[in-house]
C-alpha cells in the first residue's frame, strides 16, 4: 500500500536481496568438458577475435549465463588459441552465433 509522506504518495520500500544463479557454476573437470570449452573458445575467437571474445565472455558472465570462474577458464584458453586476427574490427556477435553459444552452455551443464 502506498505511504504518504509531506502530501505525496509513494509505494512502500522493499528490500529484494537477488542471488545470482548462473546456468553453468564452474569449469569442468573432465576431458569431455574441457574439449567443449575450448571448441566454445574457438567458435568465439573466430567469430569475433580475441578481444572480442573477451567482451562477449564477460558479458556472458552479466548476463549469467557463466560463473566468473568459468569465465577464468575461457579466458586462459583465449590465450593459447591460434586465430588470424581480422585488420578491421569485427562487427558485434549475430543472434545466431549467441544462440550457438547458449548450446555450448547447454553442453557444459550436462558434463
Amino acid at each position: 500500500m502506498p505511504v504518504a509522506i509531506k502530501g505525496e504518495m509513494h509505494p512502500p520500500k522493499i528490500e529484494i536481496k537477488k542471488k545470482r544463479a548462473y546456468l553453468v557454476e564452474s569449469p569442468p573437470t573432465t576431458p569431455e568438458g574441457q574439449e567443449i570449452l575450448m571448441e566454445w573458445v574457438e567458435f568465439l575467437a573466430e567469430e569475433a577475435g580475441k578481444e572480442g571474445a573477451e567482451k562477449i565472455i564477460k558479458g556472458y558472465v552479466s548476463m549469467g549465463w557463466i560463473s566468473p570462474l568459468v569465465a577464468e577458464a575461457l579466458l586462459s584458453y583465449l590465450d593459447v588459441v591460434k586465430v588470424v586476427e581480422p585488420d578491421l574490427p569485427l562487427p558485434e556477435l549475430s543472434p545466431d552465433a549467441h544462440r550457438k553459444s547458449l548450446q555450448f552452455v547447454k553442453k557444459l551443464m550436462e558434463v
